[in-house]
């Protein structure tokens, strides 16, 4: 079944008119690419965010436009790059804030809506951190707060535009981590826009890479992630092998053999 779909799909300064593109439901999808391929764009479009100029976005086979505000809210859930902390909320407040699609037009939260937010919590692993306020939060802690509120509002699938930015390689790496185990654990479909194409190969089940506006790949990410593509994507020489342990691509720009720096060029 496909969960999010955009066919010939077309938005100015970011997409390339034709971009066709099909998420399955219970994927977790990177979306990895240079700086301006358009990922935050497409991003962008597939939320509503953005009105495209050509072609159609549908959600779990609704075309997205049909859908209102608050049913689209209920149904995907949208984690932006960049998000201000929220002055003087605690950390469960601030998750609170993602039942608000559920919540009657005038009333407040209700015994399901506690028992989402506290489940939503408990699997970001911030439970612990429920009373702290949000701006003394830690950058690991605070996307894993932000999390917590997407999973508090209960989506079919979950749009991400990189958000293991400005982590450090532990953050990130236990970031990446919660996405899978709340896809596996609630059959979540994950699209994320990544920066570091190691965590892309590592965590996701497909890849679509993206260049100048276009889909020039998408797949497995042994499939996606070739040294002769990703040279060609990236403008530089990379090396790319196995991972000895998980089989999955590991990789790294490859020095210049003329350069003056000591190590060698590759692993």
């Amino acid at each position: 079944m496909i969960a999010l779909e955009a066919r010939g799909l077309a938005a100015p300064y970011g997409l390339e008119p034709g971009l066709d593109l099909a998420v399955e439901a219970g994927a977790v999808v990177g979306l990895v690419g240079p700086n301006g391929a358009g990922k935050s764009t497409l991003l962008r479009c597939l939320s509503g965010a953005l009105r495209p100029t050509a072609g159609e976005v549908r959600l779990m086979g609704d075309p997205l436009p049909a859908l209102d505000r608050r049913t689209r809210a209920r149904r995907l859930g949208v984690m932006p790059q960049e998000e201000p902390r929220l002055e003087g909320f605690t950390v469960r407040e601030s998750v609170e804030l993602g039942r608000l699609p559920h919540l009657p037009r005038f009333g407040g939260l209700r015994a399901v809506d506690r028992q989402a937010v506290q489940a939503a919590l408990e699997m970001a692993d911030v439970a612990p951190l429920a009373d702290r306020l949000t701006p003394t939060l830690s950058g690991g802690e605070h996307q894993r707060v932000r999390v917590a509120r997407a999973l508090a509002q209960g989506p079919e699938v979950l749009l991400l535009d990189e958000p293991e930015a400005h982590l450090d390689l532990g953050h990130r790496s236990a970031l990446m981590a919660l996405l899978v185990r709340v896809n596996r654990a609630r059959g979540l479909t994950v699209l994320a826009a990544l920066h570091a194409l190691d965590v892309a190969a590592l965590y996701c089940d497909r890849l679509v890479l993206m260049d100048r506006g276009r889909i020039v790949a998408a797949g497995p990410p042994e499939a996606v992630l070739t040294a002769e593509r990703l040279a060609a994507v990236y403008r530089t020489a990379v090396w790319v092998e196995p991972d000895p342990i998980t089989g999955r691509p590991r990789l790294g720009p490859r020095r210049d053999p003329d350069s003056n720096e000591d190590p060698e060029d590759g692993p």
